[in-house]
């Protein structure tokens, strides 16, 4: 059988009531800390404006790089138009720096430079993209693989094989067939036929139906041949 509640006593009802009791309390506080009270809302309502306002203006910032970035991509098709591109993509990096579009226009930069065998500007565009690329992301083995290219074409070998390594050491790499083959080149470059081999062997390894395989295989055979250097010893 239920018990009937606890009926409230004289002393329960002189007891003030808690909610009105912390409202009390809070009314007094603010007005004896009335300017501190004012000062933190307007602190409040100052971070909330600039949070809005930044958000605001990197939406905008972003929409008017995009815009600009596709019209550049679409003048960059055209050879007569790469000129007006290359402006366009310097007018992203330069004014829009802030910008997700940003670190396409480093690398399309790279891309028209490299085109025009200026290859030190290419790989100060493609270090560029390189601090923007998230790590993991298919843009920087682009970065990175485009680079690898650059130090190869201007005589830096070393760096190329250095940067092209970075690919072949993610597992996840997709870009690993070319980095391999470039290191391959570069060895050769450096006289350094052990190694060239070693990369070229990995590139069967990895790729046995890969296209160029015939050529990459009269590689091999040439290589060791050169090192005197089995099949079974020089894997």
């Amino acid at each position: 059988m239920a018990t009937k509640g606890r009926k409230l006593s004289k002393k329960d009802l002189k007891q003030p009531d808690e909610f009105i009791t912390l409202s009390t309390r809070a009314i007094l506080f603010a007005r004896k800390h009335k300017r501190e009270v004012l000062w933190g809302v307007g602190i409040l309502v100052g971070i909330l404006l600039i949070v809005t306002g930044v958000t605001y203006y990197f939406r905008t910032l972003n929409r008017q790089a995009f815009a600009l970035l596709t019209e550049a991509n679409t003048l960059a098709e055209s050879a007569e138009k790469r000129g007006e591109a290359q402006k366009l993509y310097e007018k992203i990096v330069q004014d829009y720096s802030l910008s997700r579009a940003s670190l396409q226009a480093h690398l399309q930069l790279g891309h028209l430079y490299f085109q025009n065998k200026e290859y030190d500007k290419a790989v100060q565009e493609y270090q560029a993209a390189l601090k923007k690329a998230p790590q993991g992301s298919t843009v920087r083995e682009v970065a990175l693989i485009s680079l690898a290219y650059a130090y190869e074409q201007s005589d830096r070998c070393a760096q190329a094989i250095e940067t092209a390594q970075e690919i072949i050491d993610d597992p996840a790499g997709k870009l690993t067939y070319e980095a391999l083959m470039l290191q391959g080149r570069c060895y050769e470059v450096l006289q350094n036929p052990a190694q060239a081999l070693a990369s070229y062997e990995q590139v069967l390894e990895k790729f046995p139906s890969i296209a160029a395989r015939v050529d990459v295989e009269s590689k091999v055979a040439r290589l060791r041949k050169k090192t005197g250097t089995s099949s079974a010893t020089s894997q």
